[in-house]
C-alpha cells in the first residue's frame, strides 16, 4: 500500500475491465473507487500509510434512473386496494415515514410511542426468539408518525410482535431465522411482495410513465422527495437515515414542473407591483 501513488492509484481506476467482456458499467466503476477510498482511509487511520492516494480522484458521473413519484392522490388510492390493514400499515410505513423494505417489516409495536407518535430505528442483536436487525449504515433515527399513520396502526390487528407480520408470517420467520442465520434477511419475512405490490398497482391503476421506475422501494422515495420540498436538507438526511448528505441532494432535489411553475410565480408576484404602477 505504501508504494501506491496517486497517479498509480488514478490508473488504476482508469484501466478497470471486466473479467470477461470489454468494459465495465460506470456503477461498477465508482463502487470499486468507493472501495479502494475507504480501505485506504482506513490504513491512513491506522497509520500504515501517510496519505489516501484514491483521495481526490473522481468517479465517472452516474446517471440516474428516472423514477414514478406516487403522488398524495395516488398513496390514497393504493390504500384503498391494500387487500387487508397490515398491507395498509406497511405501505403507510414506507410513504409517510420514509421506511425501507426491511425497516417496515422489522419494525416491533414496541418500537412505536404512540403517546408522542415517534418511531424509534436501531439495530438490534439477533436472540433465540428474535432475529438481528441492523440499519443501513448504521444510522439510528427516529420519526415522527403523522396522525392518520397513527390511526391506521391502532386499527391494526397485532397479531405478532412486528406491526406488518401475521402470526403465521411471524412463526416462518423464527424457524428461518434459527436454521439460516448466516444467509438471514427480512426481505424474506415478506415474500413476494414486489409482485403483490404490482398487484396492488394493477388494481389502483396506479401506472409509471415509459422508463420511469416503480417499486415498493418507491414509496420511501416520494415520502423523501415530500420532506425534502418542505426541510432544510440536513433535516431531510437525518430523516431518512442517509450517512452522506450529498446522497439527499443528489436524488431528493430534482427540480420538477410543479417548481418550475412556482419560480414563475415568484417572479410573477415580485413584478405585479412594478407593472401595477405602469
Amino acid at each position: 500500500m505504501r508504494r501506491v501513488s496517486t497517479d498509480s492509484a488514478e490508473l488504476f481506476i482508469a484501466e478497470l475491465k471486466p473479467l470477461k467482456g470489454d468494459n465495465l458499467s460506470d456503477w461498477t466503476k465508482h463502487r470499486t473507487l468507493r472501495h479502494c477510498k475507504t480501505m485506504f482511509k482506513s490504513a491512513v487511520i491506522w497509520g500504515s500509510i501517510p496519505f489516501n492516494p484514491f483521495k481526490h480522484i473522481k468517479g465517472p458521473k452516474l446517471r440516474t434512473t428516472p423514477w414514478h413519484k406516487i403522488t398524495p392522490d395516488e398513496y390514497q388510492v393504493l390504500l384503498d386496494a391494500a387487500p387487508n390493514p397490515r398491507w395498509k400499515a406497511f405501505y403507510a410505513l414506507c410513504y409517510t415515514a420514509g421506511l425501507r423494505f426491511s425497516e417496515a417489516v422489522s419494525l416491533r409495536w414496541s418500537d412505536i410511542n404512540f403517546l408522542s407518535g415517534e418511531v424509534e430505528l436501531e439495530n438490534r442483536p439477533g436472540t433465540d426468539k428474535e432475529p438481528e436487525f441492523l440499519l443501513k449504515d448504521y444510522e439510528r433515527r427516529t420519526i415522527t408518525l403523522p396522525q392518520t399513520t397513527l390511526d391506521m396502526l391502532e386499527q391494526t390487528e397485532a397479531e405478532s410482535p412486528y406491526v406488518v407480520l401475521s402470526k403465521d408470517q411471524y412463526d416462518k420467520i423464527i424457524i428461518r431465522w434459527q436454521k439460516h442465520r448466516q444467509s438471514w434477511k427480512w426481505q424474506d419475512a415478506y415474500y413476494n411482495a414486489g409482485r403483490e405490490f404490482e398487484r396492488h398497482l394493477r388494481k389502483a391503476k396506479i401506472k409509471a410513465q415509459p422508463g420511469e421506475t416503480l417499486s415498493i422501494h418507491t414509496l420511501r422515495k416520494s415520502c423523501i422527495s415530500n420532506w425534502a420540498n418542505e426541510l432544510p436538507m440536513h433535516v431531510t438526511k437525518e430523516l431518512a437515515g442517509h450517512s452522506n448528505i450529498a446522497t439527499t441532494q443528489k436524488y431528493y432535489c430534482e427540480v420538477d414542473s410543479y417548481y418550475r411553475t412556482k419560480a414563475a410565480e415568484v417572479i410573477e408576484q415580485l413584478l405585479k407591483p412594478e407593472l401595477e404602477n405602469e
